[in-house]
């Protein structure tokens, strides 16, 4: 600059008319002198001097080297007045606010020339990698447009919406230094108002403040590629999680211990990555090409190893704390889309999920409670798919069993995993497909046979080799189906084939052979409520046909019922044209087993041998999609599952986006209500009856 601190001294007695003159004939010196001042007697008009030097230039304006001083010294003495807002009376403050807001964008105009950059043409050698010399400068700038967001509602407002501040934000998130991204550039973490010592870092503070008040504006930045590309912007955030795992691997901050507290900085990062990726499905995309998920777990796995050397246990509930939050929204990334599923589960758990959750399984409390219930739900959903378990299965025996059996009765943990863990055991259990039920796709398999597909397994050839969707026992039921009613979907079944094939959403006959015999598992314990003595078996008070939807995710109530003619006609709708004339003929056969409703005709034993199957509608979530497996059970002694006493009769399947099943039927607290209405109707004796047993078995 072109004045010394000499020359500012000399002036520390002068009275303030002459510092304000001498200020505003454009004396760096007085300028300086009047910054030293603001920080003890700050006044308005201190503040309309400096901002003088802060007016939105004409356009095509080239400043002198001397008015860039004069916003530099004007610059930083803002930079003052904000930090000590806090401590003005209130009218004073809320003035200040509001004439920030109104000179907010010329203070944006004169950040260009301060930093040498041009908002019109962005210099790409910058993103890549900051001057040594510029970082304190860039750092000072962003540290004055953090607090001016914060001194006033309205300076906010403005800069959240102003394409170059959003701008700025995603440059210094992009920009490196000695080719790192930005973290704590000065060596300094500790938040002076933060008593665990917590650090806050201000580029993270700064583009969380960005995305959580404008995410439609940063998504349109970070695709416009005018400051970097969508995948560098991951790439960043992924680069960014690693090293707050590890801050002390970085030059500057190698001081600091391998234990150190980044638990907000964490929250950040979850926060700002996915309120700028959801809404937008290319991000999206983009993020999960880029791992970012996996990258994410890897990162939250190992602070939650190291945090167990961490001196409290405070500490380590808190950081534990905001390891499964974060977690939680990882899930949620990983479950979100169906083409990712399988991929991006297999990642996170290679990456230490399940370790994870085994290092926080000791220090659960109630505040956990819901990241717990929710990333084990989650889990128990994805571990529908055979490729899945396979994964959990083992990491589940390594990390989580060894540890349960040690945990307090009353520990949070137990109580939420071990449901889940009975159940991801019993899907596990039907990885060998020995143990499956056998598919034919035939609906007039049984009434040729008489028995379900027996001996061994359908092989390839017996895969309709044009759509590759159905699979059958035989080249007679094959040949049977085809004239039947596979030659008129077959065509339509083979475009669909290819389209989710390219799309990585194939349903495969492996997954859904798995499924199925999971269903059946589901369905056993189920069908004792419609096992009455006063009627007949699936039929509701009134004597219709009941259709059961069993969600295999559901641990806590996985069963809504509907009465079987809104069934139909609520799920009509949702079929491809090619499967209804399937559906149909799958629930006339169901109607057909309808036992006569005449009590003499049942004495007489009229119709016996009627009213032993039940309709079952399974959903399994994959990503965005919802698939259904439809179907028929019959009571049978040969079903060879030792736990199971139904076979398949027949079975189909359908997809659909997800569905709120609880939205129609009473929502969540009434739903179990409404079934129990559903089958017992003004039946109150009968219903005491199952409910008394119900309290037996709880108890």
């Amino acid at each position: 600059m072109g004045h010394s601190s000499k020359e500012v001294a000399t002036l520390d007695n002068a009275p303030i008319s002459e510092i304000l003159d001498g200020a505003k004939r454009g004396s760096t010196v007085h300028l300086a002198q009047l910054r030293n001042r603001t920080l003890k007697n700050y006044t308005l008009e201190f503040m309309e001097v400096f901002l003088l030097y802060l007016q939105v230039p004409e356009p095509g304006f080239q400043p002198t080297r001397h008015q860039v001083e004069c916003a530099e010294i004007s610059f930083f003495a803002l930079l003052e007045v904000v930090r000590g807002s806090q401590e003005y009376d209130e009218s004073l403050a809320d003035a200040t606010g509001e004439r920030l807001a109104t000179a907010f964008k010329g203070i944006l105009c004169w950040i260009c020339c301060i930093l040498n950059l041009r908002p019109d043409m962005w210099p790409l050698t910058l993103v890549h990698e900051l001057p040594t010399n510029k970082v304190q400068v860039h750092d000072a700038v962003a540290s004055l447009l953090l607090v001016l967001c914060k001194v006033h509602p309205s300076v906010h407002n403005i800069a959240v919406t102003d394409n170059f501040f959003i701008e700025l934000c995603l440059m210094w998130w992009v920009a490196t230094d000695q080719g790192e991204p930005l973290l704590y550039p000065t060596g300094h973490r500790n938040n002076p108002t933060d008593k665990d010592g917590e650090g806050r870092d201000l580029i993270i503070c700064l583009m969380e403040l960005a995305i959580q008040a404008n995410p439609k504006g940063m998504a349109t930045c970070i695709k416009s590629e005018r400051i970097c590309t969508p995948q560098l912007f991951y790439l960043k955030a992924a680069r960014r999680m690693v090293l707050l795992s590890r801050i002390n691997q970085l030059k500057h901050l190698s001081h600091y211990p391998n234990i150190t507290a980044e638990n907000y900085n964490l929250r950040c990062m979850g926060v700002l990555t996915d309120n700028v990726t959801i809404p937008d499905p290319a991000l999206y995309e983009v993020m999960m090409e880029t791992r970012v998920p996996e990258l994410y777990m890897e990162a939250l796995e190992m602070i939650s190893s190291r945090s167990w050397l961490a001196s409290s246990d405070y500490h380590k509930k808190k950081c534990f704390g905001e390891i499964l939050h974060i977690s939680q929204t990882v899930i949620a990334w990983t479950a979100m889309r169906a083409s990712h599923v399988v991929s991006t589960t297999r990642g996170v758990v290679e990456k230490g999920l399940v370790k994870l959750l085994g290092n926080t399984m000791c220090v659960a409390d109630e505040q956990q409670n819901k990241p717990w219930e929710f990333i084990f739900q989650v889990l128990v959903s994805l571990s529908t798919s055979p490729k899945i378990i396979a994964l959990l299965d083992p990491a589940f025996t390594q990390y989580i069993y060894p540890k349960l059996h040690s945990l307090a009765e009353k520990n949070v943990a137990k109580g939420l995993v071990t449901p889940a863990i009975s159940t991801l055991k019993a899907f596990a259990s039907y990885l060998d497909k020995k143990t499956r039920i056998r598919i034919c796709d035939n609906l007039d398999h049984r009434a040729r046979t008489g028995a379900v597909a027996q001996g061994r397994r359908p092989q390839k050839e017996m895969t309709c080799s044009t759509c590759h969707s159905v699979v059958y026992c035989s080249k007679k039921c094959q040949r049977e189906d085809w004239e039947a009613r596979h030659r008129d979907e077959c065509h339509a079944m083979a475009r669909e084939y290819l389209e989710t094939k390219r799309a990585g959403t194939r349903y495969w006959h492996n997954t859904r052979s798995f499924q199925l015999t999971i269903l059946r598992r589901l369905y056993e314990p189920s069908s004792f409520m419609w096992n009455t003595s006063s009627r007949p078996f699936h039929n509701d008070y009134q004597g219709r046909r009941l259709v059961i939807t069993l969600d295999a995710a559901d641990i806590s109530d996985p069963t809504t019922l509907d009465v079987l003619d809104d069934y139909v006609k609520n799920t009509t709708p949702l079929l491809a044209p090619h499967l209804l004339k399937r559906f149909n003929q799958f629930v006339a056969r169901f109607k057909a087993d309808s036992p006569p409703r005449s009590k003499l005709a049942l004495a007489r034993g009229i119709g016996k041998d009627k009213g032993t199957m039940g309709l079952v509608n399974g959903t399994f979530f994959f990503g965005d999609k919802e698939v259904n497996v439809v179907t028929m059970f019959k009571k049978s002694k040969n079903t060879g599952d030792p736990f199971c006493n139904f076979d398949v009769e027949n079975s189909m399947v359908y997809t659909c986006s997800h569905r709120d099943r609880y939205g129609t039927h009473g929502g969540r607290d009434g739903h179990m209500e409404r079934n129990l209405k559903l089958l017992y109707g003004p039946n109150v004796r009968e219903l005491d009856m199952f409910m008394r047993s119900q309290r037996r078995n709880s108890s």
